[in-house]
């Protein structure tokens, strides 16, 4: 072996050890190491010289585009899924970057070709059903964490296989759906040979032999078949790749080992957690709905949505089915969001990757004040105030006299009882003059189902919009504001100029607007929900489609403790996670505003 190539397997084997925190990432480097033909020396050194894009590319379907539908193709269901497309796109994308000698974005091209390769070759991506819903996430994790022994065992037992590509215009498609195929018919075998309960003890026993064996043959596919499909992407740009030789010293400065290495704990940490969550549903109700991870969530509704949307072009029924009729499984953190803002949002991660650092987590973007306010004693508190509002009034305080029963009765019929409130929340004077808020809005029942409704259209009265009652939308007919869309054309400081109302101030109006904008453009969104958002300063539907649950949560939460969140729930149910989560589902699925005419 030459003294290069020797040097070669050190990178490889310092990127596999630093940098490599997961399976799409260990298959996109390994694959470099199967390329077969002329100057693939010189490709392999670029890609190494450029490893960071190429990793962030091999993941970005997961982080940055969040089109979980096209990671499948249900072979049984026709073929249903987007990952044929999508690589025929990425194949495309990489090919015309290599032309213009944009080498940091074509690698960064095929990152993203090999996930939308690589995916539908794992079984559990070829098909839906509740056994394998129980033990998909954890699967992938065992896969992860056991994949140096499942390449061993390929080695060992097995081989690689042969993978040739053909000559015809279909060539991609045809290699993506054969292996998809082969993947299917292991797809009630593997789900028979995997252990749930190990796995979540100890994620290397999940598998049996069986089922090692049928991972560790899938694995080996999807790496040549990359290899090979890296091959034709270079023979089709038809270019020679610039001289480079990656260093050592380059590649260990440009991973900041130490801070890889902590992220990955911390990835593999929120990972135990996820299928600890599924394990505990699935032991205690036989089933996983709720727990379910945003992406296998978000593949069901999507498939369920397209199989409705089917029946009724069949039936002839051309209307929406009920809210009660949807789907049961809760929605996901996004559903494929709308053509132009996915092709956005992908334009965008092929300029932005040169130039920004790799992020793999994202924290709550509070002040530094409000973090210290959420330490000091706020889980006892939240307790104690989720447990009045559930009481509610009647049962605050058996021992009270009739008079004052009578006095908080009254008194509950003029406002919305303010919570107990300790002085570092900082809270929010109260206005000076009431705002006669609309009735409480009923909360919705199935907050797991996908939405089809909207609560609110631009030609609308204004009273209909979140935060306006009657008194209210009487002041804004006096300076010519009657409906909704007259209410979203203002300027606020003019509309505030002209109600000289101390309590409507521009500020207000502003989120008044942001409020009525969230109900008339996602499905599904009461104003009490657009409330609450916006309180939270999530004020247009691609932020909120693509906030983590979590962290919307956490913002949620202690904003619902406030007077104003009070104000916004009233006598309802607080949002838990589910609702949090349907939120970003349906917003994945807004419409653009004028559409709300």
């Amino acid at each position: 072996m030459s003294r290069r190539r020797e040097d070669q397997n050190l990178l490889f084997r310092v990127l596999r050890k630093a940098a490599c925190a997961n399976t799409h990432h260990k298959l996109a480097l390994d694959s470099l190491m199967h390329l077969n033909g002329p100057m693939m020396e010189q490709w392999r050194n670029l890609f190494l010289r450029f490893n960071s894009a190429y990793l962030d590319g091999s993941k970005a379907p997961d982080k940055e585009f969040k089109d979980f539908r096209n990671h499948v193709i249900h072979v049984r269901q026709n073929n249903w899924g987007g990952a044929v497309g999508q690589a025929q796109k990425w194949y495309q994308r990489a090919v015309e970057e290599f032309k213009q000698s944009h080498w940091e974005k074509g690698v960064y091209c095929c990152g993203v070709l090999g996930h939308y390769y690589s995916d539908p070759l794992m079984p559990l991506h070829t098909g839906q059903s509740d056994a394998e819903a129980k033990m998909h996430r954890a699967c992938e994790w065992t896969v992860n964490k056991s994949y140096d022994r499942l390449i061993k065992i390929l080695e060992i037992l097995f081989e690689y296989p042969t993978i040739t590509l053909t000559q015809k215009d279909d060539w991609l498609e045809q290699v993506i759906l054969e292996g998809a195929k082969e993947a299917n018919q292991h797809y009630e075998s593997l789900i028979e040979h995997y252990s749930l309960e190990k796995g979540v003890r100890s994620p290397e026993q999940g598998l049996d032999k069986v089922g090692q064996s049928i991972i560790s043959q899938m694995l080996g596919r999807a790496m040549i078949g990359n290899s090979r499909i890296l091959e034709r992407v270079f023979a089709g740009a038809a270019v020679r790749p610039p001289d480079v030789v990656p260093s050592l010293h380059a590649i260990v400065a440009t991973l900041k080992v130490p801070a890889h290495i902590v992220v990955n704990q911390i990835e593999d940490a929120q990972e135990r957690a996820i299928v600890n969550r599924v394990y505990r549903e699935v032991r205690r109700t036989g089933h996983a709905r709720e727990s379910l991870p945003v992406e296998q969530i978000a593949v069901r509704n999507a498939f369920q949505f397209d199989e409705q949307k089917k029946g009724e072009q069949q039936s002839g029924n051309q209307q929406s089915p009920a809210p009660a009729q949807q789907t049961d499984v809760r929605r996901q953190r996004q559903s494929e969001p709308p053509t132009e803002q996915r092709e956005e949002r992908e334009d965008n991660a092929v300029t932005r990757q040169s130039t920004e650092p790799r992020r793999s987590l994202r924290f709550p973007k509070w002040p530094q004040w409000k973090i210290g306010e959420q330490i000091g004693g706020m889980l006892d508190w939240a307790r104690g105030a989720f447990s009045r509002r559930r009481r509610g009034d009647g049962d605050r305080d058996d021992s009270a006299g009739d008079a004052e029963r009578e006095t908080l009765a009254a008194d509950a019929k003029q406002r919305v009882e303010r919570p107990v409130v300790r002085p570092a929340e900082r809270p929010v004077e109260p206005p000076v003059e009431p705002v006669d808020e609309p009735q409480p809005e009923p909360r919705t029942q199935h907050a797991g189902s996908l939405e089809t409704k909207f609560y609110l259209q631009l030609d609308d009265e204004l009273v209909a919009a979140p935060s306006i009652g009657k008194k209210t939308a009487r002041r804004f007919a006096r300076i010519g504001v009657a409906t909704v869309d007259d209410f979203l054309a203002i300027k606020p400081a003019v509309a505030a100029d002209g109600i000289d109302a101390q309590h409507i101030t521009e500020q207000t109006i502003r989120q008044w607007q942001d409020q009525a904008k969230l109900v008339c453009q996602v499905p599904g969104l009461r104003g009490h929900d657009a409330q609450i958002l916006v309180g939270c300063d999530y004020r247009h539907p691609n932020q909120i489609a693509q906030a983590d649950p979590d962290e919307m949560l956490a913002k949620v939460e202690p904003y619902i403790q406030t007077r104003e969140g009070q104000w916004a729930v009233r006598a309802g149910k607080a949002p838990d996670r589910v609702e949090v989560v349907g939120w970003i589902a349906n917003a994945g699925r807004c419409r653009k505003l004028r559409a709300a005419a």
